[in-house]
C-alpha cells in the first residue's frame, strides 16, 4: 500500500485549469483511472485532528487530539498526543505482516505527538519540498519488503507559499502587483498579514491593523498556490510511477488532510472556519481488482481504515467508527467536522454536520448557528438558518447523538497528557502560522 497525504489541498485542484495549463496534470488523469471520491469530508479543518482521524478511524471527540499548543503564545507550550490506545493504520497493517515506512513533514505530526506509532522507519523531514519528499519516499521504497506500507506526506502548498521559479512561470500574475500588496508580501510581512487576516476572521479583534490586498494580491497568492500544487503533483507522478512499475500489485490511495481558503468568505488559511473550501479534499484509491469510477456522493475521510481493510480482505476492528467505502451497499451517512484551531487562546470552537445537501456549522464560541443549501448555494453565501428552524433543530439533534456516542466509545476514556513543544517544533510552527499571531 502507498498513502499519499497531500497536505492542504483544496479538493478543486484537480481538474483546474489556466487556460491550457492544468494545476494537476498527473493526478487529474490518475483520477479518471481510480475510485474516485470528489467530495470526501475531512474530520476537521487542519491537519493534525483530521490526520489522527485519517489513521484511526475515530472522530476527534474519541482520540481527544485537538490542539496544537494548549496554551499558545505561552513560553513553554505543550501539544496534544495521539495516544496509545487507539490503534493506528500502520499498527493495523504492522500486525498484519506488513513492512511500515513514513516520510512526514508536518511539525504537527512527529513522533513525540504519537504519530510514528506502528511505523518500523518513521522518516521526520520538517518541511521538506515535494522533490525531497519523493526522493526520500524512494529511497525506502528500495530496502522495502512486502508486502509493505509506504507513507509520503508532501507538505508544499501550505504557507508561506514558495514554489520552484520553473512552476511559478506557469501561472504568471494576470497584471501587475500594487507597491502596497508587494510590501505585505515580502517575506519580512507576509506572516504578520497572514495573522491579522486570520485574527479579524475570528472577530478577536474589530478591524484589520494592516492593509488589506488587491484583488490582483488575493490572485496572485493564489497563484503562488497553485503553482506549489503543481511542483507537488510532478514529484508525486514520480513516486506513483515507479512504485507501480516495480510493485504493480499496489494499492494507491491519495487524499488530503484539509483544504485552503483564498478570502471566498473574506478570510485564508485554514483551521479557523468550516466553509467548503477547507472541509471538501480528494480521496483517490487505485489498486488491482478497482474499476475506475467518478463518485460525487458525499463520504467522509475518516472511512480509509475500514475501507482499505475490506480491499485488503482483513478484519475489521469493532473501534473504529468508518464503514467501508467500497461496499456498493453502505448507506449514505451523515458527515461531522470537529475543530478548536490550533491553539486555545485562537478561541475557535466549531462542530459540522452534513446530512444530503444541508450543512449545519455551530460556532460555539460566539454561540451562533449557520446553515446552508448546498445543492443551490455551493458557494455558502446565504445562511438559511432563519427560513428552515426544523431543519436546525434537526440536525442539531445528529450532533447530539453524535457526541454521546463519541463520550460513550471505550477508547474516549483514555486520555494522554499533552507533551512540551522542543524548540525546533515550536519554531518550525511558528513559521507555518501555527503559533504566532499575538501581535508582538
Amino acid at each position: 500500500m502507498l498513502l499519499i497525504v497531500l497536505d492542504t489541498l483544496r479538493a478543486d485542484c484537480i481538474g483546474k485549469q489556466y487556460g491550457e495549463q492544468a494545476v494537476m496534470p498527473f493526478l487529474t488523469d490518475f483520477a479518471g483511472k481510480s475510485v474516485y471520491f470528489t467530495r470526501a469530508v475531512s474530520p476537521s479543518n487542519w491537519t493534525k485532528p483530521a490526520m489522527a482521524s485519517v489513521f484511526t478511524s475515530l472522530y476527534p471527540g474519541v482520540h481527544g487530539v485537538h490542539y496544537g499548543a494548549r496554551q499558545g503564545v505561552a513560553d513553554d507550550p505543550t501539544s496534544d498526543v495521539l495516544g496509545e490506545q487507539a490503534q493506528t493504520l500502520a499498527e493495523y497493517l504492522r500486525e498484519s505482516g506488513y513492512q511500515t515506512k513514513a516520510v512526514q513533514t508536518n511539525a504537527n505530526l512527529t513522533a513525540e505527538l504519537g504519530f510514528a506509532q506502528g511505523f518500523e522507519e518513521f522518516e521526520f523531514k520538517i518541511g521538506a519540498n515535494a522533490r525531497a519528499v519523493t526522493d526520500a519516499t524512494l529511497a525506502q521504497l528500495a530496502q522495502a519488503r512486502s508486502p509493505f506500507l509506504l507513507y509520503a506526506h508532501y507538505f508544499d502548498p501550505h504557507f508561506t507559499y514558495e514554489p520552484p521559479a520553473e512552476f511559478r512561470a506557469l501561472f504568471p500574475d494576470a497584471g501587475s502587483l500594487p507597491a502596497s500588496d508587494q510590501k505585505l508580501l515580502s517575506p519580512k510581512n507576509v506572516a504578520d498579514f497572514y495573522w491579522d487576516t486570520i485574527r479579524t476572521t475570528l472577530k478577536l479583534q474589530p478591524a484589520p491593523r494592516l492593509p488589506r490586498l488587491s484583488d490582483a494580491g488575493r490572485d496572485h497568492l493564489h497563484r503562488l498556490y497553485d503553482a506549489e500544487v503543481r511542483f507537488m503533483d510532478s514529484q508525486v507522478q514520480r513516486l506513483v510511477e515507479t512504485v507501480l512499475k516495480e510493485h504493480p500489485n499496489t494499492l494507491v490511495v491519495v487524499l488530503s488532510d484539509h483544504g485552503e481558503e483564498f478570502w471566498e468568505h473574506g478570510g485564508m488559511g485554514h483551521g479557523t472556519t468550516m466553509f467548503e473550501e477547507l472541509l471538501c479534499v480528494p480521496l483517490l484509491l487505485h489498486g488491482p481488482g478497482l474499476q475506475a469510477v467518478r463518485i460525487d456522493k458525499r463520504v467522509e475521510a475518516l472511512n480509509l481504515l475500514p475501507t482499505v481493510a475490506a480491499y485488503l480482505k482483513r478484519e475489521r476492528s469493532p473501534a473504529w467508527q468508518g464503514v467501508d467505502l467500497l461496499r456498493a451497499d453502505t448507506p449514505s451517512q451523515p458527515a461531522f467536522v470537529r475543530s478548536k484551531g490550533f491553539w486555545i487562546t485562537l478561541q475557535v470552537d466549531l462542530e459540522c454536520v452534513i446530512e444530503g445537501d444541508r450543512k449545519l456549522v455551530l460556532d460555539h464560541t460566539h454561540n451562533t448557528a449557520s446553515l446552508y443549501d448546498l445543492q443551490r448555494d455551493p458557494a455558502e453565501q446565504q445562511d438559511i438558518t432563519g427560513d428552515a428552524p426544523a431543519e436546525v433543530e434537526k440536525l442539531k439533534v445528529l450532533l447530539e447523538q453524535h457526541r454521546a456516542s463519541n463520550s460513550a466509545h471505550p477508547q474516549a476514556q483514555g486520555t494522554t497528557a499533552p507533551v512540551p513543544l522542543s524548540d525546533e517544533e515550536r519554531e518550525h510552527l511558528r513559521a507555518l502560522g501555527y503559533l504566532g499571531g499575538d501581535g508582538k
